[in-house]
């Protein structure tokens, strides 16, 4: 993430952050110096929370938020907080009954500064709800019970924010099938529509990913078991007009093993690059010479729907498993976990760097019965740590992402706030010009803008600022 510091510069240092489903539970790493800081001790706490499924998520008071899927008072989960100046662990909020159970997914930041999840189970009816979270509060607001037939049941994923403001996440049962659905949730009128019922032929049962939108403003998302196979599928919902399409899927070309030398079982999301490709993993498939089947990496081209296998992940020096999204970081590289490996430095795991420009992969810190932190899977995210204690402390920065964009870029307000955004070419004419009420994140769409170089302003009541904002 950029800080906007007007004519200020500053050294940046980002720092990682995810958890582990096992061990002590959340740490951070610096993958400048090679290290890693436990910030929680679940092993000796359980009441703190237990069971990292799930991915930790910024929000705009500079402090970092996650859930487990356990532990707590009534052992069915808690959400909780980071501070990241001071690395302590705060837990804020215990699930139980009717108001959600067991969360797997992740906690997502919506424009309007507040944080919305979902719990695989309890509620009303015992079959999930979706909720709402003021960051550092102690309480939820439960704004759907999930009944099954009728709008799903048992979410286990992570919902997103698409650029019509509506949140869109999937059920893994229910709707009239009981194969699960993709719902859409409306924040202003706490209204949710069943878009999509799983359960059609070839196309896969029960999805468990999350959502993420393209910048051809498509949602596109993973079924571990899709496909007319059952090796898994990517597939495509258009929001504009409620199409939903099967883009590919992968398939036995191994028959005796059951695996597949293109990966097989691809799990969490996808992340767009700044090449416009979407990347991905695959927890199985990608056959090696001793018959293994680790996972592999790869590309999926939204605009001629290609699939490419980019390499399969090296048991012994990298691990295997993959389980979650990649993240795109700010130096250009995706970073991921895997969930286990054969060697016995990465035994319980590993984080590993995937360069796109040399396809090249590299282990970058391993996990085994001696470290704290074990089997994730869940994905990793980047925090600037020099952005948080210049800017959110004293509420005078925002924060603007990815630059280089390939047109979609996230404007972050430590606060809500009401700001003014321009974009203006290098002759200086304003190609956007928007005001914003009360709002903490937006994104802009400039996908319509040429590739160059433009330039950015923000303006609130707290600061002004201007940076040089790259479109390719």
């Amino acid at each position: 993430m950029l800080a906007l510091t007007g004519s200020t510069s500053f050294a940046q240092v980002t720092k990682l952050y995810g958890m582990g489903s096992e061990g002590k539970g959340i740490f951070e790493y610096d993958h400048v110096a090679n290290t890693i800081k436990t910030l929680s001790d679940f092993t000796t706490t359980p009441a703190n929370g237990t069971g990292g499924y799930g991915s930790l998520v910024l929000a705009p008071n500079g402090k970092l938020y996650g859930m487990t899927k356990f532990g707590g008072s009534t052992g069915k989960g808690v959400i909780f907080e980071i501070d990241v100046a001071t690395g302590s662990y705060t837990r804020k909020f215990d699930f139980g009954t009717t108001n959600g159970e067991n969360p797997e997914g992740s906690l997502m930041l919506a424009k309007n500064g507040k944080l919305y999840g979902l719990t695989y189970e309890g509620g009303s009816s015992d079959k999930g709800v979706l909720f709402e979270y003021v960051p550092g509060s102690t309480s939820i607001t439960v704004l759907v019970n999930f009944t099954g037939a009728a709008n799903g049941e048992l979410p286990k994923g992570t919902m997103i924010q698409a650029s019509n403001n509506k949140l869109y996440g999937t059920t893994w049962q229910g709707g009239s099938k009981d194969r699960g659905v993709i719902f859409e949730y409306d924040i202003t009128t706490n209204t949710l529509l069943v878009k999509y019922e799983f359960g059609v032929m070839g196309v896969g049962n029960n999805p468990n990913g999350e959502l993420m939108e393209a910048f051809n403003g498509k949602l596109y998302g993973l079924m571990e078991t899709g496909g007319s196979e059952g090796k898994g599928c990517i597939y495509e919902y258009d929001i504009t007009n409620s199409t939903f399409t099967k883009v590919h899927q992968w398939g036995v070309t191994n028959q005796s093993s059951g695996a597949t030398a293109e990966g097989s079982k691809p799990k969490g999301g996808l992340r767009q690059g700044n090449d416009s490709l979407l990347y991905g993993c695959t927890s199985d498939g990608g056959i090696t010479g001793g018959g293994s089947a680790p996972g592999v990496l790869f590309t999926f081209n939204t605009s001629n729907n290609t699939y490419t296998k980019k390499l399969t992940f090296d048991v012994n020096a990298i691990g295997q498993q993959p389980n979650a999204t990649l993240l795109l970081a700010k130096n250009g590289k995706f970073y991921g976990m895997a969930k286990s490996g054969q060697s016995s430095d990465i035994v319980r795991g590993s984080i590993f760097e995937y360069d796109a420009a040399t396809n090249t992969m590299t282990k970058e810190f391993g996990f085994n019965f001696s470290t704290d932190i074990q089997t994730p899977i869940s994905s990793l995210i980047e925090v600037d740590v020099t952005a948080l204690s210049t800017g959110f402390t004293a509420g005078k920065k925002a924060q603007v992402y990815p630059n280089p964009s390939a047109g979609r870029v996230n404007v972050v307000l430590p606060e809500l706030d009401n700001f003014n955004v321009v974009v203006s070419d290098i002759q200086g004419k304003r190609v956007l010009d928007e005001q914003f009420t009360q709002a903490a994140q937006v994104e802009l769409d400039l996908t319509a803008l040429a590739k160059g170089v433009y330039i950015l302003q923000i303006n609130s009541s707290a600061f002004s600022s201007s940076e040089k904002l790259i479109i390719r």
